[in-house]
């Protein structure tokens, strides 16, 4: 009821996620056509991300990012709180498409893969950081675009940093955040960190396992094989001169300066790569 007062323009509010209680998601009607809700109980610090949430949308104009409708403090349950209002994709998330089918068709990875990098490129030219570029955050539209969603923690690298200093074991998802962001080292965090979690993707697509999760049952575990472990190179049918292999294996090196340096450079590198599925 609390939600029907303070949306009166939504209708048809269904909760489809919640995070510790702090953080709601809800799918929504708005204005005839369906819409994402996001609620946070106003902190300072969840206050303070999710203006850089907003501000990175809004910056990015992106083909491949959901736009927001509108933002801005509602009261709900007599508080005020957090609200973002964002456009909806019918689809669904990669995540589902990966529990549906482990090993995915080369070329739809393809295709993944060329999408994703150009979405690197628009965040490098934004001056943010993604940082949580994994299954569950790449949508799938009914049409087959694909999009990446929540920004929940995106990095703006012309803004000061609201994780702390020293904070070893950072900010992002494991088995998918690169290196850099668990142990911190701000000054290595950029494109190459989104560009690391888009070749997780991308392996475990094509290998049907994530190569950092396979077989661990710690969080330490998988830090530690991330730090220390370099991944075997993947073969990959149709991969003829195994470059496609090799382009892989750069986006997951666990030194950032092995990677990519830019999107641009991953993306003139990939466009090798297609030559062999044409």
């Amino acid at each position: 009821m609390a939600l029907q007062i303070a949306f009166p323009e939504v209708s048809d509010i269904r909760l489809i996620h919640t995070t510790s209680g702090q953080r709601y998601v809800f799918r929504v009607d708005y204005s005839g056509a369906p819409a994402i809700l996001k609620i946070v109980k106003k902190g300072l610090i969840d206050l303070a991300r999710v203006q850089r949430e907003i501000e990175a949308v809004q910056r990015l104009n992106s083909a491949y990012v959901p736009q927001i409708i509108s933002f801005g403090l509602r009261k709900v349950a007599a508080d005020d709180q957090v609200f973002i209002l964002e456009r909806f994709i019918e689809g669904q998330s990669y995540r589902e498409k990966l529990r549906a089918l482990a090993i995915q068709n080369v070329r739809d990875v393809i295709i993944l893969i060329d999408a994703l990098l150009y979405a690197c490129r628009d965040f490098e030219a934004a001056k943010i950081v993604h940082r949580d570029i994994k299954p569950d955050n790449l949508m799938i539209g009914n049409d087959g675009k694909i999009w990446i969603i929540d920004f929940g923690i995106v990095r703006h690298l012309d803004l000061q940093s609201l994780t702390a200093d020293g904070l070893y074991g950072g900010i992002g998802t494991l088995g998918y955040a690169a290196p850099e962001q668990f142990q911190n080292i701000k000054a290595d965090i950029n494109v190459r960190a989104d560009l690391f979690g888009l070749g997780v993707v991308a392996y475990e697509a094509l290998a049907g396992f994530n190569p950092y999760l396979r077989g661990l049952h710690s969080s330490q575990a998988v830090i530690k094989r991330m730090e220390t472990e370099t991944i075997p190179i993947i073969a990959i049918p149709g991969d003829t001169s195994g470059v496609f292999g090799k382009f892989i294996a750069s986006l997951i090196q666990r030194f950032p300066s092995r990677r990519p340096q830019t999107a641009n450079e991953a993306i003139q590198w990939f466009e090798v790569v297609k030559q062999q599925y044409p």
